[in-house]
């Protein structure tokens, strides 16, 4: 015989409700610190820990920063974060300024740190992620460490701002000399207005002729501002690469030295005027040995002016001079004016927001280029460089079909079809390019990646460590090695590996990253939480190791954390391998309604087979997730296996199926197609795994709140209660439980940035919650098949456990009473209507069918407001 709960547990399990939903409110409602500090400046010392003259050297070095680098960089240092994880103090502090905020294209950085127990964090706005050096944030955590630790604040905030300053002035190239002085010019900060800045950087990379920089392909790499990978030596102002330096070299002979002389004094004019002054000496010298030279450095001047332009917002007018610049360059250029001028337009015009300009302009100059396979192949880097795989890999068959034995050529093929997620194509361009240049140490180092991608894990070791002896300061390839030999099962070896490899370099990505995974899929979730974080504190933008956490979370039966691992993980990137992710940990929490939300996203099915565009661009359909979505782990992060599993992810493609089904009728008590519904039955319900009853209660209530299959639904509730005792033994069970009731909470804290946290419920008031659902959900279902003496019973059980006063209390009361009602017991009806209604939260439809029936009991409302309260503002019933 099931029993109402004792006083003391409904008392336990109203102010749990209550608690519950008043921290999952007050915590989504958090906006700002509850210090509520303002800003003073750029350093804002509040905890009093700086000496005045490293504040003012510091407010110089920002101030400079802003004023050369464009970047508005602020500090916080505060004596504690209120009880806060630095991560949610930091995050309000950034909104509430407006400083690295993750909604601002600025960019802008807040690093916030807490001297009561040294951490820090620092939040970046979305318009600075893309185009800050990989590893940055992690290399100015490691040198403010051990300063904190001994409590020198101003060695630890100089040593990271010096940190960012270098990396940046070398990514951008900014001066930095006397970058510690007071600037001449005043740089006010105003925190208050958020500026949206282009996305543009002020450096291009010097790019060779005959040499593609080979992007590393990353399904979440769609999702950020791709930018060209640049090396030191590269970084270039682009005043610099535009007028210092004239694209050609020209010695002048004795009978051209005043032409020269000219020519160099034209040099020193602005740029529109040295424009028109070129015009006309290239007019007035058609004979001249130097009208080439003028000539180019006419193509030059116009770009300049074009990047003038751009950067003072003139459009059109920055446009119209980079395409008079191309135009003008001749048909046989030199090799610098092309590498150092022409080439670097399109990468510039996208770095500055103008995309199409960006592709117009490349075909521009591929009409300029079209038998020269080395410069088509230079602007198949472009396209590389900018993930546009089709026009890279086009312009790369036009190069081999002039040099079919280039093996650069095949190279950047094999980039665009790896990016394109082509991966056994893009295999066999590398071998091909491997094949004709055997020195091509990014031929050999990226045919290894998809040949461990493939699970041809002997052949890849065997190119890894063919790669490790030509250079043994290849930390991918060590990885890779590390790698390959766990997949081999050589554990011992390749822990061996692993911690001879971590000794060389505590930073290597690849291998944290990969370890990371691995280990999360073959279930070691400790040592797969311990990489990932290391991963994600030297690099917090690369996702899959966001991922590898979030398994790593799950396994360890932390869904919730899981989840905020991965909506931080979203601020970085986007692509459906993330989205599937999410829905995973939400699913492993009970919170299906929401991981159907998440899967809906990126995902459609059709005919049994799941859709969706991967790495937002190739389309692709399949059977199943895991094989779905194995060409973007394969290409971002070449594991041959997932961390998923067949059943999690059969169950997933249930819910799919279920959501979509639903999403198709029309209008509630619209005709499921019954067989659809069966298959997602089959899929969402396999296995029997402890949550199967939490699986079986979402299917039939959402199936009753469509007034559809109700008898499919009692029989979903009925297997429910068999399960329930083993439902309640994951750690998961509050928030399953508790799913719907606090999904309004849920999303008002996702959209502050936040994630709740819940308290622990009694088991045995769990217990009562889910059985009586059960029993109300039966109960509904046998009501609407017109069987109301049977909903009666059952109705009365779900009464006599739930807890009284409780939402589900007051909704199987309020079903009591239509019930009682429809057999014409009005009074016992009135009764229930009246227990069932909460008065802390008025209904104007339910008063409203109140008052009809205590009018027709009583014949007037007299003495109602006593028992329900007034009514809010006017009732629908006035008598």
């Amino acid at each position: 015989m099931i029993r109402r709960n004792s006083g003391t547990f409904t008392s336990t399990l109203i102010l749990a409700i209550a608690l519950l939903v008043a921290l999952a409110t007050a915590h989504a409602q958090e906006s700002s610190p509850a210090s509520d500090v303002q800003p003073t400046g750029r350093v804002n010392d509040f905890a009093g820990v700086l000496d005045q003259s490293a504040k003012e050297r510091i407010e110089n070095i920002l101030a400079n920063l802003k004023e050369r680098g464009g970047i508005e960089f602020s500090v916080a240092l505060v004596k504690s974060t209120e009880g806060k994880d630095i991560y949610d103090y930091s995050l309000q502090l950034s909104r509430a300024w407006k400083i690295g905020s993750m909604q601002s294209r600025d960019k802008s950085l807040l690093l916030v740190i807490s001297t009561d127990n040294g951490k820090f964090m620092a939040q970046v706005s979305r318009g600075f992620r893309s185009s800050m050096p990989d590893g940055l944030i992690g290399d100015m955590g490691t040198r403010m460490q051990a300063p904190i630790g001994k409590g020198n604040y101003n060695e630890a905030l100089t040593n990271a701002i010096e940190t960012f300053i270098k990396q940046m002035a070398e990514k951008q190239g900014f001066n930095i000399e006397g970058i510690d002085q007071r600037p001449t010019t005043a740089s006010v900060q105003t925190p208050q207005t958020t500026t949206p800045a282009s996305p543009a950087t002020d450096s291009l990379p010097k790019e060779s002729a005959t040499t593609v920089a080979e992007p590393t392909p990353s399904p979440e790499a769609t999702a950020k501002e791709p930018a060209t990978k640049q090396t030191r030596e590269a970084q270039r102002s682009l005043r610099e690469v535009f007028t210092k330096d004239s694209g050609t070299k020209t010695d002048a002979s004795p009978g051209n030295t005043q032409d020269k002389t000219e020519l160099n004094a034209l040099l020193q004019l602005p740029t529109a005027e040295r424009i028109e002054k070129l015009k006309a000496f290239i007019t007035d010298h058609p004979q001249s040995d130097l009208k080439p030279f003028a000539v180019e450095l006419l193509v030059s001047a116009h770009a300049a002016l074009g990047d003038e332009k751009l950067q003072a917002g003139e459009i059109d007018g920055g446009l119209a001079e980079f395409e008079e610049a191309i135009t003008l360059s001749p048909d046989k250029m030199s090799d610098s004016l092309f590498v150092k001028v022409v080439s670097q337009i399109p990468i510039n015009l996208y770095m500055r927001g103008q995309r199409t300009a960006s592709g117009d302009a490349a075909h521009l100059i591929e009409a300029k280029v079209k038998d020269d396979p080395k410069r088509l192949l230079a602007l198949a880097g472009f396209f590389l460089s900018v993930e546009q795989a089709d026009e890279a890999a086009r312009l790369s068959e036009l190069a081999l079909k002039l040099a079919p034995d280039m093996a650069a050529a095949h190279q950047a093929l094999g980039a665009a079809r790896h990016i394109a997620l082509r991966l056994d194509d893009a295999a066999a361009e590398y071998a091909r390019a491997l094949e004709l240049d055997p020195k091509l140490a990014q031929a050999r180092r990226s045919l290894a990646d998809l040949r461990r991608a493939a699970g041809k894990t002997e052949d890849a070791l065997a190119l890894y460590r063919e790669q490790l002896t030509a250079d043994p300061s290849d930390k991918s390839a060590r990885a890779g090695v590390v790698l390959s030999l766990l997949d081999l099962g050589k554990r011992e070896e390749a822990e061996r590996s692993m911690d001879e490899a971590l000794k060389q370099d505590a930073k290597n990505l690849p291998l944290l990253v990969g370890a990371s995974y691995w280990y999360a899929a073959h279930n070691e979730a400790a040592r797969a939480q311990e990489l990932a974080t290391k991963a994600i504190g030297i690099e917090p933008r690369y996702t899959w190791a966001h991922i590898a956490l979030a398994r790593a979370l799950v396994l360890q039966r932390k869904p919730l954390e899981a989840e905020r691992v991965l909506r931080f993980a979203r601020t970085y990137g986007r692509f459906p391998t993330l989205d599937y992710e999410l829905a995973s940990a939400l699913a492993a929490s009970g919170s299906y309604e929401d991981a159907a939300a998440e899967l809906s996203r990126s995902f459609t099915i059709k005919d049994g087979q799941i859709e969706t565009r991967l790495a937002g661009r190739t389309e692709m359909r399949a059977a199943s997730f895991l094989e779905l979505l194995a060409p973007e782990r394969r290409a971002g992060i070449f594991q041959p296996a997932a961390a998923d599993t067949e059943e999690g992810a059969r169950v997933l493609k249930g819910l799919l199926e279920f959501a979509s089904i639903l999403n198709s009728a029309e209008g509630k008590g619209a005709r499921l197609d019954s067989a659809l519904l069966a298959a997602a039955q089959a899929d969402f319900l396999s296995g029997e795994d402890r949550m199967r009853a939490f699986r079986q209660l979402y299917m039939a209530s959402r199936l009753l709140q469509r007034g559809v299959e109700l008898q499919r639904v009692a029989e979903l509730s009925e297997a429910a209660s068999s399960g329930v005792e083993a439902a309640l033994d994951t750690a998961e069970a509050t928030i399953a439980v508790m799913a719907d009731e606090l999904r309004d909470a849920r999303t008002q804290a996702i959209n502050s940035g936040q994630v709740i946290s819940l308290p622990e419920i009694p088991r045995n008031v769990l217990a009562n919650i889910l059985r009586g659902r059960i029993e109300d959900l039966i109960a509904w279902a046998l009501f609407n098949q017109d069987k109301a003496s049977d909903a009666l019973t059952h109705l009365k059980r779900a009464i006599s456990v739930l807890p009284e006063n409780s939402p589900w209390w007051r909704a199987a009361e309020w079903h009591l009473g239509v019930a009682l009602e429809a057999t014409g017991n009005r009074q016992d009806a009135l009764a229930a209507y009246i227990k069932g209604y909460d008065p802390a939260q008025p209904d104007p439809v339910r008063r409203a069918i109140i008052e009809t029936l205590y009018r027709k009991v009583n014949g007037s409302l007299d003495g109602l407001n006593d028992k329900i309260g007034p009514a809010p503002s006017t009732s629908l019933n006035r008598e």
